[in-house]
């Protein structure tokens, strides 16, 4: 059994040797990544046996979702397919501090991230930048506590990710799905730890290449979605079925309008 499991939406396969080869970099551990997504695995990873794929034309949090249900390892790391590890002992730190932890441990790591070029005093390099109620979006909510940390990529217990149902999979996407799923494990009483910074990733504004079906999605459907759940009181009670994804379509219509390609 692999010491971690790594999973991710994956649309990118032209970075995902790089994305595998930074891995092994940045860390001591044994591991096992795991893509899911509509294109198959370029020919450099098809034989590589802590590398699997599963094909999936759904949106990003079903295929996140599926991830996450595929992994062979307690500790479990979701993450994106634009990026590339650090090799700053950032990673293996944190999952020497959940081992420690009694298991199934509610502690949750969340990993800071750069986004595009690095700027002098970036804000994510300090700790306001990721308590929700920073955001105007999310402090104008009366049930989303104004206390609670951001947790946009992380490591945590796979048993306590499946305990909580994961992800909302009626949000297409994590920029506003994992938002949903940090608020539900906060107020079920977990405690996150924000750690360094351990990936840098791409960044893609708007309808920047691939990322038009994301902003999209995120701005007409998702952002919406959340503002009606979070004005309501009896969001502070609700519970997610892991099996959410078998409810949500197979084949995501804003990136393929036109159905599964042949």
């Amino acid at each position: 059994m692999p010491d971690f499991s790594i999973f991710l939406a994956a649309i990118r396969p032209q970075n995902w040797q790089a994305l595998y080869d930074s891995i092994k970099v940045a860390t001591k551990r044994e591991f096992e990544l795991i893509f899911v997504g509509p294109y198959p695995l370029p020919d450099s990873l098809k034989d590589t046996p802590n590398v699997k794929f599963i094909q999936d034309y759904g949106c990003p949090t079903r295929c996140y979702q599926i991830g996450l249900l595929a992994c062979a390892s307690p500790y479990v790391i979701f993450t994106a397919d634009d990026g590339v590890f650090l090799n700053n002992g950032v990673f293996d730190n944190a999952l020497f501090q959940l081992e420690k932890e009694s298991f199934p441990t509610k502690k949750i790591i969340s990993f800071r991230y750069y986004e595009g070029p690095r700027i002098k005093n970036n804000p994510i390099e300090g700790v306001d930048w990721w308590r929700m109620g920073y955001h105007q979006f999310y402090s104008d909510l009366p049930y989303v506590p104004n206390e609670y940390l951001l947790v946009m990529t992380a490591l945590v217990s796979r048993d306590y990710m499946i305990k909580m149902g994961g992800w909302d999979c009626n949000f297409k996407h994590l920029g506003i799905g994992a938002v949903d799923l940090a608020v539900r494990m906060q107020r079920d009483g977990a405690e996150v730890d924000l750690e360094g910074v351990f990936m840098e990733m791409t960044h893609s504004p708007g309808h920047m290449g691939d990322h038009g079906p994301i902003h999209d999605s995120h701005c007409q459907e998702d952002m919406p979605y959340f503002q009606k759940i979070y004005s309501d009181p009896t969001s502070v009670t609700r519970k997610i079925d892991i099996n959410n994804w078998m409810n949500v379509p197979d084949v995501w219509d804003r990136r393929f309008p036109s159905g599964k390609p042949n």
